[in-house]
């Protein structure tokens, strides 16, 4: 499993500084969290974990819906083949494909059941380690889903989140 935390603090790639600088300014939040690489072939969950969010407030997730933000208009763009919550407070996203050697813009819109609205961008590095793929066919995707906190299913298959589908 893929897992971010946006409200916990992480530390910025090759160790650059994401604070503004002055006394008692709060951590810049301009740059989007870098994820971990995925192939264009890898078909692989992103989640985001709320929980540090919603733990005060007695509030749970209802909906999230990815947006991709960076579409080139080609038949291997980055594409969200399924997707829901998970345990109340993690929002989770299967993807597929992507362009090789590019990085996605990618925001998760989420809903809570109080009726809050929250926007958390991320960026999905596609490496170069296998060719551009297309993603599958929607025929040939279950979307009858069940998630819990240590698999989905998958037409009545069990497959352990963040482990390839094949």
């Amino acid at each position: 499993m893929r897992t971010y935390d946006p409200d916990q603090s992480v530390a910025a790639p090759f160790g650059v500084n994401r604070f503004l600088g002055g006394v008692g300014q709060d951590a810049c939040s301009c740059s989007p969290h870098r994820m971990p690489a995925k192939s264009s072939a890898d078909i692989i969950d992103y989640t985001l974990d709320l929980s540090t969010w919603l733990a005060s407030t007695n509030d749970t997730i209802v909906t999230v819906t990815p947006i991709i933000q960076t579409l080139l208009g080609i038949s291997y763009d980055l594409a969200a083949i399924m997707g829901g919550v998970v345990d109340n407070y993690q929002a989770v996203i299967i993807f597929a494909a992507g362009p090789p050697n590019y990085l996605v813009a990618v925001s998760y819109k989420i809903v809570t059941a109080r009726g809050l609205v929250r926007v958390v961008p991320f960026i999905v590095p596609i490496n170069d380690i296998t060719s551009a793929t297309d993603p599958p066919a929607p025929d040939a995707i279950s979307y009858a889903v069940t998630m819990d906190s240590s698999a989905i299913t998958l037409n009545s298959s069990a497959v352990t989140l963040g482990a390839k589908i094949s």
